[in-house]
């Protein structure tokens, strides 16, 4: 059976709400997931970043006087962000190599409405790690972060499905579990450290600043500073948002185009 033949198929928005009922609960039953987005936050905030912190003096971000804990804490909700698209790569992989994503398609599940429903599971684990990002904040007592951190993290969601759209994109290209845990591996420690998530934005060496300008996380993590530190940078923050738009549109006509069965493959 060809699925292709039936994705014309639509049942409205209620293909969206199946999915993301879904991915809830696979979400929620994830235990062993959920032990590893505990710790994530915790280890990065309290070993890399509060550590370089005793290292580090106050420095000049865009005219205001900050500290390097209150910088490179939103490198890490980067480094959360590149967590959850792996999460969807993951999450899309299997619904692709055991024929669900087929079946989703067979019964009515539009891509746009397929996107939205696999990136809750993605969502639920970033607002989850920046929970715990947030009350780490409030415990070291980093000034400058707790009020407008919790708009920025809001913000970031709409980021983040620039990530979950690229994963499922990613995913439709991998014939095998081989080549998701190789892209796994190879792609996503690149994305968040060449990005300015650690590293002062606009230092270093010449090639780190070719990576960092043509890394879409850059450009986020620049949007969410400017909105935390209330110098909102509307030309960066337009600029990551439609990056999303595009993407999202990019991978719901790649879904649409995309060869599917319903036979497992190994």
């Amino acid at each position: 059976m060809d699925p292709l033949n039936f994705k014309k198929q639509s049942i409205g928005f209620r293909g969206a709400f199946i999915v993301m009922y879904n991915e809830i609960n696979a979400f929620f039953s994830n235990l062993g997931g959920l032990i590893s987005m505990t710790m994530q936050p915790i280890l990065f905030f309290a070993f890399l970043v509060m550590g370089l912190n005793s290292t580090t003096n106050n420095f000049n971000y865009h005219g205001i006087i900050i500290s390097y804990a209150s910088y490179a804490s939103i490198g890490v909700v980067g480094l959360i962000m590149t967590t959850q698209m792996s999460q969807a790569v993951y999450r899309s992989t299997v619904d692709k190599q055991f024929g669900l994503m087929a079946i989703k398609f067979m019964n009515g599940v539009r891509p746009f409405q397929y996107i939205l429903g696999m990136s809750v599971f993605p969502i639920f684990g970033y607002l989850y790690q920046c929970l715990i990002l947030y009350l780490l904040l409030i415990v070291f007592k980093i000034k400058g972060l707790v009020v407008l951190f919790p708009i920025a993290i809001l913000v970031g969601i709409i980021m983040l499905l620039f990530w979950s759209s690229l994963g499922i994109i990613c995913s439709c290209l991998f014939k095998n579990y081989q080549q998701r845990d190789i892209f796994i591996q190879l792609v996503f420690t690149p994305i968040a450290f060449t990005a300015p998530s650690f590293y002062l934005d606009g230092h270093g060496p010449l090639y780190l600043k070719i990576l960092a300008n043509i890394n879409p996380m850059t450009y986020q993590l620049r949007a969410l500073r400017s909105i935390i530190y209330r110098i909102p940078d509307i030309t960066t923050i337009i600029t990551s948002l439609l990056l999303t738009i595009l993407v999202v549109i990019l991978t719901a006509f790649l879904l649409d185009k995309i060869q599917l069965t319903l036979q497992e493959k190994i």
